[in-house]
């Protein structure tokens, strides 16, 4: 662009960037409460750390295996998951090539499988390499949700852009109308 049309949208800026503002504000808070809300929609059930256990899915399709405890735990460091049928038919797990990790001041969940599950009904999780420590049992646990990784990404590029978008608008607006309280 040329420095006349710059220096046109930047005089007239206090006109433009009120709107935009107001604008991105309000796409950042529809973003964070949709991706809010895509997490907490996300969630199936949640079972305790244990060697072998029947769970039950009520539909079919693919599901994130997801461990759930405190902050900077180790016990999850030797673990290996597997699902049968209650047909002893092995279910294939896939690891999860992009680990997503939601986490809060002093617990985390992070995503370690997925597995497709073919018909809703009982199945066994089994987890091996599970050491029986007296202080951390029964603060892990094991977590099922609904894959969301792409979904996520989105939310999450938008509220990127949206804060670049809101942060921006603000600093030049504050330039502009400083600029404007010095000149007269």
């Amino acid at each position: 662009m040329n420095q006349p049309v710059m220096l046109g949208v930047y005089k007239s800026w206090t006109w433009i960037g009120i709107p935009l503002i107001l604008a991105s504000g309000f796409a950042l808070w529809i973003l964070i409460s949709g991706l809010i809300a895509l997490t907490k929609g996300s969630f199936m059930f949640r079972v305790p750390l244990r060697e072998r256990q029947e769970i039950e899915f009520s539909e079919p399709g693919r599901v994130a295996l997801n461990m759930e405890g405190k902050r900077f735990t180790t016990r999850f460091a030797s673990l290996n998951f597997e699902l049968y049928g209650l047909g002893g038919q092995r279910i294939p797990d896939r690891p999860s090539l992009m680990r997503k990790r939601t986490s809060g001041i002093s617990d985390v969940r992070v995503e370690l499988l997925t597995f497709e599950i073919p018909s809703p009904g009982r199945y066994v999780l089994v987890t091996t390499g599970l050491r029986q420590t007296g202080t951390e049992q029964g603060s892990e646990a094991v977590a099922f949700m609904r894959p969301n990784t792409a979904k996520t990404v989105a939310y999450i590029v938008g509220i990127v852009l949206s804060s670049c978008i809101l942060i921006g608008s603000l600093v030049i607006l504050i330039l502009r109308l400083n600029r404007v309280g010095l000149s007269g």
